[in-house]
């Protein structure tokens, strides 16, 4: 009972915080902003047109987090995809008109680009050598054109978002070549269903994008600002946690009880990182439940970000509770503990450039367009410096894209196992866990002893 008693004043202490009640008012005008948000579905026109071609909006929402996929096919489209698709009619096969679980047929016309198009687009738009001008391109087969029309629709129908049901040439005129497609709509196409959003009941200017796309980037917005204010926040009054603990007639009274002194260091420190796990229940909670009950969409996921943001604070509040017990000082540690932040920050964002740049040179490679060996970033002393670093420093980074991975999954598909689907980083959660655990667990020990061996 006597470590229930000190767990219970520590977590005292920061409901008794200003900045927390502060926090909480700020969440909820945030939680009633969300609330008058509505998504107007658009006829089904609207929504199969965002296959139409690689630079669809349907393909930059399913490949926004595969920025080295984009490059490679926005080359491999300049160069081996000289063909414009362009949707000319949609027909419904079954069930309600506009529905996402309604089943429809796309007519598709192919024009194919002309012999000087095609090679200035080849060459990156640059002027050809005037004899270049009498070579002629080959036509790309049917059999292309209609691999390259399906794409889009076999990567809806890989995660489930519509059921791919067949393509066929129907008619073939010149350079103009029109398809038949034929798509069934599943309990997930409503995430990519074009939506155009409205405040208030007022329709806001802007093109209409996949539902599930458009609540992604709203909640990630939303909760990356509302994290990093809340964090800094957490630094900031937490800061006053040990210094206070250790002022003079305060520790005394502590240290006559009968408890361990690392003991109730530990418990200071778990009352310190119940101000974190407060805000953001709160704030996640409610952004949840209003996005739910408005759209149907249930980010259960995203309630996972809970643990991981204060998680995220356990490592910078682990720092903060050992040079707050070497130092007694609470500038002292704030200061210490938001320079480790950038730091980790600084290393977190060198470690995925260096590896961004590395996966993209391979995959232009893969095309026929990479570059020497002794040119590439990506296998240099630099990007080799960059894994070293992250290696063997907490992995603030990794926690950030965790939480992105969890709010663009939900959202986008509703499963959490597709992640590994819709993202191109090869980032190993579990060692990033255990590096930045035993990170925590290197401070405060470190703190335990010398609050252990400190005469007071």
């Amino acid at each position: 009972m006597k470590y229930f008693a000190i767990l219970k004043d520590s977590l005292r202490e920061a409901l008794d915080s200003t900045v927390l009640l502060v926090l909480w008012g700020l969440s909820t005008l945030v939680i009633v902003f969300v609330a008058l948000l509505s998504f107007s579905p658009q006829p089904a026109e609207e929504t199969m047109g965002q296959f139409m071609g690689p630079d669809s909006r349907f393909f930059y929402a399913i490949n926004s987090h595969k920025p080295e996929v984009m490059m490679a096919e926005g080359s491999k489209q300049a160069v081996h995809r000289p063909v414009r698709f362009n949707l000319e009619k949609v027909t419904l096969l079954r069930g309600d008109a506009n529905s996402p679980e309604s089943d429809y047929e796309l007519t598709i016309t192919a024009k194919i680009e002309e012999n000087a198009a095609r090679k200035k687009m080849m060459h990156g738009g640059m002027p050809e050598p005037p004899d270049a001008e009498k070579k002629k391109l080959p036509l790309p087969t049917d059999e292309q054109i209609i691999k390259w029309a399906r794409s889009p629709f076999d990567s809806a129908d890989e995660l489930g978002l519509l059921k791919f049901e067949k393509i066929e040439l129907t008619a073939s005129v010149g350079g103009s070549k029109t398809l038949r497609v034929v798509v069934l709509g599943t309990s997930r196409t409503h995430r990519i269903w074009a939506s155009h959003p409205n405040i208030a009941g007022y329709p806001l200017e802007g093109i209409s994008v996949p539902l599930g796309f458009q609540l992604y980037n709203l909640t990630s917005t939303v909760l990356a600002i509302g994290a990093w204010v809340a964090v800094l926040a957490g630094v900031v009054i937490t800061s006053f946690f040990i210094p206070n603990m250790l002022r003079k007639g305060t520790i005394d009274l502590l240290l006559v009880k009968p408890i361990e002194r690392w003991m109730l260091l530990v418990y200071k420190y778990i009352g310190g990182l119940s101000f974190i796990f407060l805000s953001t229940a709160y704030a996640i909670g409610g952004i949840w439940l209003v996005l739910g009950i408005r759209t149907g969409l249930w980010a259960n996921g995203a309630l996972v970000m809970i643990l991981t943001i204060t998680f995220f604070f356990a490592i910078l509040y682990a720092v903060s509770t050992l040079v707050g017990v070497v130092t007694r000082s609470t500038v002292t540690a704030i200061m210490v503990t938001i320079g480790a932040w950038f730091c980790f920050f600084v290393i977190g964002q060198f470690y995925t450039v260096m590896t961004t740049i590395d996966r993209g040179e391979k995959m232009m490679a893969e095309v026929g367009m990479g570059k020497p060996e002794e040119q590439r970033w990506g296998d240099g002393y630099i990007a080799k410096s960059a894994r070293v670093l992250h290696f063997v420093t907490p992995r603030t980074g990794d926690l950030n894209t965790l939480n992105d991975m969890l709010v663009f999954t939900d959202f986008m598909t509703g499963d959490l196992r597709d992640m590994p689907k819709l993202y191109s980083t090869d980032v190993n959660f579990l060692e990033s866990l255990i590096v930045s655990t035993l990170w925590i667990a290197l401070c405060l020990g470190l703190a335990s002893l010398w609050f252990t061996y400190k005469d007071y």
